[in-house]
């Protein structure tokens, strides 16, 4: 560094002078040689001392004017380090309020149906892609008796029948893919499985199994694209997939194999399967090619998951939290994302999913996620008469028995606004 160098430009006022004199002085006789040698050394002393003085002065009365040593770029990281550990210490996360869906959504993206009929109740168990109409069964009226495969028409919320059930069969889970109604359930007598399928525009329906004993597993049953995916009970676990329109049964044979307590989800033309390694896999149905998904750990049982169109949610269990991941299937072996931390849930007693919006039941309420506006959207308490909380496509649906008139809402997620 150069060291300071006093400032000449401006020279000092009288006042600044000591000892100058401010009368009128009598003439003086012109100086000899030596005396103007004398004179001129002394001009240039007295000089240098008012220099070193007003030096002196200035850092005294002035210390920051002076530059000061630069701080190495190590110094300022630590310094910049430190002020930010400090804030992020200070400053807690805060909690999200949950929204209504009228406040996160608009209250005209909300369709609400009621379910009482005249000739009894309908409970949905499954909705059409396009949300055309709802698939479930009846409910007789007091006194009556047996219950009846049936479709829900939307918007006229009109409910037509598809398929008497026999007097002694239990409820019925019921699925569709927007063109066929697939059902199953258990009768007692005798003890066995009725299984069909109705085509749900024309009305005309096929018997898979009457009253026969149980050949159906019941933790096997999706239905995508015209085909009914089970597996056989009492037998190796196996899938087949069989062709609704031309009742054609073909074997699915993924490489990795199926596990002992298999769970599936298919999305045309994307099968989830547990696999028999107890991993995760994704098998393309119409390419053949099966991929594990090495983001989701291998466990004895399957992970809660729900498939869309682009992606796999999963519900990843902490012991601090649940937290809903998202594995993008576009990509092979993609890695798992967080989407959202449920850390005030308890537990998850349901889990449904679309690419916009994430829902789940924590036992007391309803709750969902927004994964655009990154908001919470407190939808109700769980319905005690139906299944709460479900998602097809865009669509999401959920029991709200905490209305004045017992129903479901619908939600089409791919018709909200996006997030400005």
């Amino acid at each position: 560094m150069l060291p300071h160098q006093p400032d000449h430009t401006t020279l000092p006022t009288v006042r600044e002078l000591p000892n100058m004199p401010t009368e009128r002085q009598p003439a003086q006789q012109p100086a000899t040689d030596v005396a103007r040698r004398q004179l001129s050394l002394r001009r240039r002393l007295g000089a240098g001392v008012i220099a070193l003085v007003s030096a002196v002065l200035l850092v005294l009365l002035f210390p920051r004017t002076l530059p000061a040593e630069p701080a190495s770029p190590m110094a300022l990281a630590s310094t910049s380090t430190t002020a930010a550990s400090t804030t992020a210490t200070s400053t807690p996360t805060p909690v999200p309020t949950p929204l209504s869906p009228a406040q996160a959504w608009g209250a005209q993206t909300i369709a609400h149906y009621p379910l009482t009929q005249a000739g009894g109740t309908f409970v949905p168990t499954d909705i059409a892609p396009d949300g055309s109409f709802m698939v479930g069964y009846t409910r007789p009226v007091r006194g009556g008796s047996g219950y009846t495969v049936a479709a829900l028409t939307l918007p006229q919320d009109t409910v037509r029948s598809l398929f008497p059930l026999p007097a002694s069969a239990a409820p019925p889970v019921v699925k569709t893919d927007g063109t066929y109604a697939v059902w199953l359930v258990a009768t007692t007598a005798p003890s066995g499985q009725s299984v069909g399928f109705s085509d749900v525009q024309t009305g005309m329906y096929h018997l898979l199994a009457q009253n026969a004993p149980a050949r159906y597993n019941p933790a096997v049953f999706a239905v995508a694209h015209g085909n009914f995916f089970w597996s056989p009970t009492g037998t190796a676990v196996a899938l087949h997939m069989t062709a609704l329109a031309t009742m054609m049964d073909t074997s699915v044979a993924p490489p990795a194999g199926f596990a002992s307590t298999p769970a599936i989800q298919v999305v045309w033309p994307r099968l989830v399967y547990h696999a028999a390694d107890a991993t995760t896999h994704v098998y393309d149905l119409a390419t053949r090619q099966d991929s594990a998904l090495s983001a989701i750990p291998a466990t004895a049982t399957p992970p809660q998951m729900h498939l869309t169109a682009t992606a796999l949610f999963w519900l990843r269990a902490t012991t601090a939290s649940n937290i809903i991941e998202r594995c993008d299937l576009s990509t092979a072996d993609a890695p798992a994302t967080p989407v959202v931390t449920l850390g005030h849930a308890s537990r998850v007693a349901q889990f449904a999913a679309t690419d916009r919006a994430l829902a789940w039941n924590d036992g007391t309420q309803l709750l969902a996620w927004d994964t655009e506006q990154r908001v919470l959207i407190a939808l109700g308490t769980p319905a005690a008469t139906m299944p709460t909380i479900a998602a097809q496509g865009a669509l999401l649906w959920y029991g709200t028995d905490q209305t004045s008139a017992p129903g479901i809402d619908i939600i089409d997620t791919g018709r909200l606004a996006a997030h400005a």
